[in-house]
C-alpha cells in the first residue's frame, strides 16, 4: 500500500506506479481516497520487498526546524531533493485547480520554504533524522505554472495517517 495525495490520483482508478530507486514499475489501482484531507491509498499490484520509511511525529513539528522534501519535480520520473526549514505550522490554504477550478481549504499545514514544483505533491516532507513528518500538497500561489516555488505546504503526517487508515 502507498499513499499520496488525492489530488495525484482523483479521476483515476488504475495506472502504473514506478518505484525511483530501482526502477520497477507496478499496476496500482486506487484503494480509496478522502478528498477533503486530500489523502488517496493506492495498491501495487506484486509489489513486495519496497523499501518502507519512518513515520516521525507531526505534533512535534517546530518553525526553524531543518527539512527536506521529496518530489517528482515537474512530472520528469525522478526523484528531487529540496532542503529548506519549517516557516510555520498550522496554517490554513486554498488549493485552486487552474484547469476544473476546483477549491480546497486544508487547515493545519506545515508551511516550508523547500523549493516546490507541480509533480512534488504527494511526496514525503522529511525531518532531520530521517523521520516522514508530512505530505506534500502545493506550493505558493501566484508563481507561473510550472516554475518553483519557495513556500511549500505539507499535510501534517498525523492527519494524513488517520486518513489513510481510514481509507483501509
Amino acid at each position: 500500500l502507498v499513499m499520496t495525495n488525492n489530488q495525484v490520483v482523483d479521476g483515476w482508478s488504475s495506472f502504473t506506479a514506478t518505484e525511483v530507486t530501482k526502477g520497477q514499475s507496478y499496476k496500482a489501482t486506487v484503494v480509496g481516497a478522502n478528498p477533503a484531507a486530500d489523502v488517496a491509498v493506492l495498491q501495487m499490484v506484486g509489489a513486495s520487498g519496497l523499501p518502507t520509511i519512518k513515520f516521525g511525529n507531526s505534533a512535534n513539528v517546530y518553525a526553524t526546524e531543518a527539512v527536506s522534501s521529496i518530489g517528482n519535480a515537474g512530472g520528469a520520473g525522478g526523484a528531487v531533493v529540496a532542503k529548506g526549514t519549517v516557516m510555520a505550522t498550522d496554517q490554513q490554504i486554498i488549493v485552486s485547480d487552474a484547469i476544473v477550478g476546483v477549491s480546497e481549504v486544508p487547515n493545519g499545514m506545515i508551511q516550508t520554504n523547500t523549493e516546490t514544483v507541480p509533480g512534488d505533491s504527494g511526496g514525503p516532507l522529511f525531518d532531520q533524522s530521517g523521520s516522514v513528518i508530512g505530505m506534500m500538497t502545493a506550493g505558493s500561489p501566484g508563481n507561473a505554472p510550472g516554475s518553483p516555488s519557495n513556500e511549500g505546504y505539507a499535510i501534517p503526517i498525523n492527519v494524513a495517517l488517520s486518513a489513510a487508515r481510514a481509507i483501509e
